[in-house]
């Protein structure tokens, strides 16, 4: 019976069962399950479990789109007042979501109000959703055109596994969205959005004000139940996907440090040190040029459309590596430079681009700390110091 399902599924259809066989909890309700499953069937039930493995948190109702429990009248005020009163936006990672409003000091107690109905008392209607899967499908096909941050997403699959919270998918596959309903979405917030897995923060407004408006709209939501926080284990591996483009994209990336590692500082002065880009900057020395990977690797080999450094830091670790681009003919070439380069980072360093990447650092951390939203999102990461501490660090 299951070769006969075989020969009926599409490739896209036997990869899916395979990673999810790969999951001993699966296998043991796949047999239960799959008895009198006809092949569509299966697919069906496939999708609405990888849903589930990835988490819904995407689809999650957003400030500028909250449906508190109310009233259609007050509904619409609610929307009318987010519009007024400023930018409203929603965040998801790998590790923590981001709730955020800017606003005028006026409206702050409006806006605690609309975030406390969004996180503890939203309701999505069945409509909203279907306006959600079409804008989440839009944004995985926007990155997948993003050839350096689609690589970097397979990165952490083949660092972490693909059953590992760190390893999985931050975007759903879009066969994946129509198994995310209202109540899937419903038990997930009731689960997650919790008080004790919160952090409030603000720029520009006074701590004690701040904590009387969260204690009058937050004050009486249940703090949650005790959990453990699941710890990332670096396993290594490789990931590859076919694709129609011309280039070839690749990355070599390594385990990095978390955000409360001493290494954090001395690891982005490395990255800001090594550097790199696309083979044409229309901005000179500033974006970047005497950067190693520009000098070693885009000077040096007129095939090469890209080469970069990149970093992701999460709670107890991270990733390091270096991305880069070529035409597949050229890419072996690209693959042993980069290596090499990367290589060399444990050799001599001179003063004069220390110097310059520290300086380069500098200015980009005072540079965000002009933007509010900066200092707000760091509090939760990084709480024991902040971005002026790691100024001075430097």
């Amino acid at each position: 019976r299951m070769m006969e399902m075989q020969k009926n599924m599409d490739p896209s259809m036997m990869a899916q069962a395979q990673q999810m066989m790969s999951n001993p909890a699966m296998q043991q309700q796949a047999a239960a399950a799959m008895k009198n499953m006809t092949p569509d069937q299966m697919k069906a039930q496939m999708d609405a479990a990888q849903a589930k493995l990835n988490g819904p948190g995407g689809a999650l109702p957003r400030p500028t789109a909250a449906a508190p429990a109310k009233s259609c009248l007050e509904k619409l005020k609610a929307s009318v007042m987010t519009e007024q009163m400023g930018i409203a936006a929603s965040i998801a990672g790998r590790e923590n979501m981001v709730y955020q409003i800017d606003t005028l000091k006026t409206s702050v107690p409006e806006a605690m109000e609309i975030l406390a109905d969004t996180i503890f008392a939203a309701k999505v209607s069945p409509w909203e959703l279907d306006e959600q899967r079409a804008l989440i499908k839009e944004e995985i096909e926007e990155t997948r055109r993003q050839h350096q941050v689609h690589v970097q997403e397979l990165v952490h699959t083949a660092a972490f596994g693909n059953l590992a919270p760190l390893g999985k998918p931050l975007l759903s596959a879009p066969n994946h969205l129509h198994a995310i309903t209202p109540e899937v979405l419903g038990a997930f917030s009731a689960e997650q959005l919790t008080p004790d897995r919160m952090v409030l923060a603000a720029a520009g407004y006074d701590h004690d004000e701040l904590v009387a408006l969260a204690e009058a709209t937050m004050g009486a939501e249940t703090a949650g139940g005790p959990r453990t926080a699941e710890s990332a284990s670096y396993a290594g591996g490789e990931y590859r996907e076919s694709s129609d483009d011309e280039l070839t994209h690749m990355a070599l990336a390594f385990r990095g440090v978390g955000w409360k590692d001493e290494d954090l500082v001395p690891l982005c002065v490395l990255n800001t040190m090594m550097g790199g880009g696309a083979s044409f900057s229309a901005g000179g020395p500033g974006k970047g040029m005497y950067t190693r990977l520009y000098q070693n690797i885009l000077n040096r080999f007129y095939f090469v459309e890209s080469a970069a450094i990149f970093n992701a830091f999460y709670n107890d670790t991270g990733v390091f590596g270096v991305y880069g681009s070529a035409p597949a003919a050229e890419m072996g070439k690209l693959t042993s430079a980069l290596a090499e380069e990367m290589a060399k980072m444990a050799g001599p360093i001179t003063d004069a681009e220390l110097s310059r990447a520290k300086n380069q650092l500098t200015t980009s951390l005072l540079m965000n700390l002009e933007q509010r939203s900066v200092p707000v999102s760091y509090t939760h990461l990084r709480a024991h110091e902040t971005v002026l501490d790691l100024v001075c660090r430097l």
